[in-house]
């Protein structure tokens, strides 16, 4: 009977998960945004104070922004719910492309409690070197699944396996993960990378909701995800969290969930880090 539930409970969410990764991929874009990217969700004006001068043009992506509370409502008063994306806001019109390199802080940290926060073991190196990139988590909200898509230039930089460096490939799921793996709650990975054109798509949601929930104990901190980026070229470049044409309504390159399917929107994003 318990088996026959989990199967139940696995088709269900399965059938949720790719309603919401299709709605986001049928989302194209057809705005350009002339905007400067900032690095952090929460400090936008004062970076881009700082950033206006040098900033490119040419932003392609349509990137939807959440900034409201996470009680399932955007700032206009919309559902935050599955396969609802909140409303597009200016800060969230950012892609790593556009960074001005020279306004990113070494190293750039948080300022808040509540973040998705990618962080490097060094920002200097040489050809051949590889640096440990480490994606973690701290939310108030019950956090329940999230999707990630990671730029990077392929030509400098190469996706690998920290401790073996293994090159990843179209398939390859980051090791590391602390948080969203206890199997009772069925945790499901989803990965589609593009490695030749240095992108990293990848997520994971625990499908056993009602479980989950009726347990009252929500993982809240923890490491997603450990990338290792071997050198290639001794040149600046950035890694960094950014929307694209499978994850176009993301919040700076992320989708965070509760554990009633409900997408996050009150986080702050430190997702861009300079290398070099």
């Amino acid at each position: 009977m318990y088996n026959n539930k989990k199967i139940i409970l696995l088709l269900a969410s399965i059938f949720m998960i790719f309603s919401v990764l299709t709605g986001c991929s049928s989302n194209k874009d057809k705005d350009k945004q002339g905007d400067d990217p900032v690095v952090t969700d929460s400090d936008i004006s004062r970076k881009d104070q700082s950033a206006e001068q040098g900033g490119n043009e040419g932003g392609k992506d349509n990137i939807t922004g959440d900034n409201g509370e996470t009680n399932g409502k955007s700032p206009g008063g919309e559902e935050d719910s599955i396969g609802v994306a909140p409303k597009t806001t200016e800060e969230d019109k950012r892609l790593v492309k556009d960074v001005n390199i020279e306004s990113i802080p070494v190293p750039n940290e948080p300022s808040t409690s509540n973040y998705i926060y990618l962080k490097v073991d060094k920002n200097q190196g040489e050809v051949g070197d590889v640096i440990k990139a480490e994606i973690s988590i701290n939310l108030a909200a019950n956090f329940a699944g999230y999707q990630l898509n990671l730029k990077y230039d392929p030509e400098v930089l190469q996706a690998v396996n920290y401790e073996t460096h293994e090159p990843f490939d179209k398939g390859t799921r980051p090791p590391g993960a602390t948080i969203l793996t206890n199997q009772e709650y069925l945790p499901m990975n989803l990965v589609d990378n593009d490695i030749a054109n240095g992108i990293l798509n990848f997520g994971t949601t625990y499908t056993n909701y009602p479980d989950y929930k009726a347990s009252g104990v929500a993982e809240k901190s923890g490491v997603l995800a450990v990338i290792g980026f071997k050198i290639l070229k001794k040149e600046t470049t950035v890694i960094g969290f950014e929307n694209g044409e499978a994850m176009p309504t993301g919040k700076q390159g992320t989708m965070l969930f509760n554990w009633d399917g409900n997408r996050l929107s009150s986080y702050e994003v430190v997702g861009v880090q300079k290398i070099n």
